[in-house]
């Protein structure tokens, strides 16, 4: 977001985050689109990606991570480094 509003300066934050919730939004819609669409991909790997976005998007917007500088970057970093055991 801090990249976003550098590039638009005259946005304020609550702009920003509006802009980023409706491209979350189209970009949800246009996956579900993807997803009901025949395909040569089998209907499994279709469903796995589609229920990882919507986990992703649940711990997201469970986080805040929209408004929260700190929150999402914490938790990217556990994820991706802190160990398991």
């Amino acid at each position: 977001m801090n990249i976003y509003l550098k590039e638009h300066p005259k946005l304020e934050e609550k702009d920003a985050i509006e802009y980023f919730k409706s491209q979350i939004d189209q970009n949800m819609f246009l996956l579900i689109e993807e997803y009901l669409k025949e395909s040569t991909l089998s209907i499994k790997c279709k469903l796995f990606h589609l229920n990882t976005v919507k986990i992703s998007n649940l711990f997201y917007n469970g986080m805040d991570g929209l408004t929260s500088k700190t929150e999402m970057s914490q938790y990217i970093n556990d994820v991706l480094f802190r160990s398991i055991v």
